[in-house]
């Protein structure tokens, strides 16, 4: 039995990586054959680093016979410059051979080379040369192709030439899942009700390996609390999510810096923007309803799927404008929201928002079409 860290069976799968994982898989079982190259890509936390480790070991354990070669974006601009400053270039050559020879190349986060002619334009030559040899290569970005406008052309085609799969930040579910399974091998009893606290007040990974850090720390050291109460201790005392506070105090700490980039953008005062989500603003009254029938149309889906527990894609973010429209533009609460779209968490409501407006700001398509949806809920005066 394999006990490595990264492996296909203790990786979590849900619809939120269910598509990168099944070509990961395929992949593993005919290097260079299948889905050549496979791109990946999703956001921060997504969990493709931990994909492409794992791939890594499966293919390293597989076949021990064959190079797998794993490298990031730094590694790749520190190796080129190296090999172009050394006498001759020979270390350049030699850069070039141990990559462009292995069997197996993984590359994480491609996004750091994109733009920086000399090192894209190299590394468009080795898996050019890598592919036509059907080697295998498996690439991760941050960002898909089809909205990336800096990506040179033929590096663009050859990466979408096997197939392209988005790992979407994980939901609530995986969530729990890899909280239940740290707390599993700590052999603590904790209830269900506070893995649902946790969870639902730490919907982002990355805090979530941090609280679960302080919270193994605390429970090494000598305490009387109860691993319930060191659990609510840290959420409250670091993440600064007092169950009980005031929802205006929440939204004005969580959206407050959002809120002003907006304004900024809009040519407007910040509490002009506050002053819609609390429905003082003039005109047509805007509803929960309105903007749910709205949302539903442009994505071609139903109000039913949008308020159920499905997730793909096109629902999720679906879910997403719903929320944010209904925080900007209606008087309704956090906890009202959620309630509104199938009893989700105010946590939930919260991340939503804040997605909408970070992906707002860095992807011009999906800022045209939040805006065409605005424009049909008559709210760009």
């Amino acid at each position: 039995m394999r006990t490595g860290k990264y492996t296909f069976d203790n990786f979590f799968e849900g619809e939120e990586n269910m598509l990168a994982l099944s070509a990961a898989k395929s992949v593993v079982e005919d290097p260079g054959r299948n889905y050549n190259p496979l791109f990946i890509w999703g956001y921060r936390n997504s969990g493709k680093t931990h994909l492409l480790k794992t791939i890594e070991q499966e293919m390293t354990e597989r076949y021990p016979d064959k190079r797998v070669v794993f490298m990031d974006a730094e590694e790749f601009i520190n190796g080129l410059v190296d090999g172009i400053r050394s006498p001759d270039n020979d270390r350049l050559v030699e850069f070039r051979q141990s990559i462009r020879e292995s069997d197996v190349l993984i590359f994480d986060n491609i996004d750091f080379i994109v733009g920086k002619e000399g090192s894209e334009q190299e590394f468009y030559f080795t898996i050019n040369e890598m592919i036509s040899k059907d080697r295998c290569v498996v690439v991760s970005s941050r960002t898909s192709l089809r909205n990336n406008t800096v990506i040179n052309s033929s590096l663009k085609s050859v990466l979408s030439g096997g197939i392209v799969a988005q790992m979407e930040e994980p939901g609530r579910s995986i969530t729990k899942s890899i909280f239940e399974d740290r707390i599993s091998k700590w052999l603590l009893n904790v209830e269900e009700k506070d893995i649902d606290y946790v969870v639902g007040r730490l919907p982002d990974l990355g805090d979530l390996f941090e609280f679960l850090s302080k919270v193994e720390i605390e429970m090494k050291t000598e305490t009387s609390e109860s691993i319930s109460d060191v659990m609510r201790r840290i959420v409250k005392e670091d993440y600064d999510l007092e169950p009980d506070a005031d929802e205006a105090e929440i939204e004005r700490e969580y959206f407050g810096g959002l809120i002003e980039e907006v304004a900024e953008y809009l040519k407007v005062e910040p509490e002009e923007i506050w002053a819609l989500g609390n429905g003082s603003g003039s005109g047509e009254e805007i509803t929960a309803e309105k903007i749910i029938d709205a949302v539903a149309d442009h994505y071609n889906v139903s109000v039913k799927d949008i308020i159920s527990r499905k997730r793909s894609n096109k629902l999720a973010n679906a879910r997403m404008a719903v929320m944010y429209f209904c925080r900007e533009h209606t008087s309704m609460g956090i906890s009202e929201i959620g309630k509104f779209l199938g009893k989700r968490d105010h946590a939930t409501v919260i991340y939503s928002c804040q997605k909408v407006c970070e992906m707002m700001k860095s992807d011009d398509l999906y800022r045209q079409e939040i805006e065409d949806m605005n424009r049909v809920l008559k709210l760009v005066r």
